[in-house]
């Protein structure tokens, strides 16, 4: 991070971790990102490492990393870097530094104000999905002379296909061929990654509580045994 705050030799330092292909773009993008870094301590808010091995070869390892500076009257900064290590040897693949308006913790935060109706209806859903699968397993449960009771159990934990939205963008995506335990979910790829919701349809949850009376089979009582009298 000095190395971006200023220090005399960083710029030396910075072009001998990039691969070659961005060095020439280091220099006049260098006094930009310095003007957007603050001086202060930094802190590890985010980061990803994939390790691959080859055949014959020796591993590799990429690593993605997150930092947030503060600094002085609330100047804050978010530094976002790529470094691959291939035989012993760390590149700088990527580096981007952008001013931050809030705490790193704050970007990706979950919240109700100024969404689309698109968004509150697939929350909405997203609520309603496993509320149906649970009110239809309590009934399954109460219900008396169900054939294959068991089978309808099972497929009713489930919601089939999938609708999520980005819930910071509001991009909607939609995957058909999807089976999705309890019918919800709401899940982020790390810190910094924007809340997804979404919802599966609980298909078999709505046809057993639509079709419960019909599927009920009370058996049949015989006739032998039965004694009366006639005039």
């Amino acid at each position: 991070m000095s190395d971006l705050q200023g220090r005399p030799d960083g710029e030396a330092d910075l072009t001998n971790l990039l691969i070659p292909q961005l060095r020439d773009k280091l220099a006049p993008e260098l006094p930009k990102m310095r003007s957007a870094m603050p001086v202060g301590p930094s802190r590890l808010v985010d980061a990803s490492v994939r390790n691959f091995y080859i055949f014959n070869g020796s591993p590799s390892r990429q690593s993605y990393l997150a930092y947030e500076v503060d600094g002085a009257k609330n100047a804050r900064a978010l530094v976002r870097i790529w470094i691959s290590r291939e035989n012993g040897v760390a590149r700088l693949q990527s580096l981007y530094v952008n001013r931050l308006s809030v705490p790193a913790e704050q970007l990706g935060a979950f919240t109700l104000a100024g969404k689309s109706p698109v968004q509150y209806l697939i929350l909405a859903l997203a609520v309603l999905s496993p509320l149906t699968i649970l009110w239809s397993e309590i009934v399954l449960f109460r219900t008396k002379w169900i054939r294959l009771k068991w089978l309808w159990a099972v497929a009713c934990l489930f919601g089939y296909g999938q609708l999520s939205v980005d819930w910071s963008s509001g991009e909607v995506g939609f995957t058909p061929l999807y089976i999705t335990l309890f019918g919800a979910f709401a899940f982020k790829a790390g810190m910094l990654a924007p809340w997804r919701v979404g919802f599966a349809l609980p298909v078999a949850s709505i046809a057993f509580l639509a079709s419960r009376r019909r599927l009920q089979k009370p058996p049949i009582q015989s006739d032998e045994g039965l004694t009366g009298a006639t005039s």
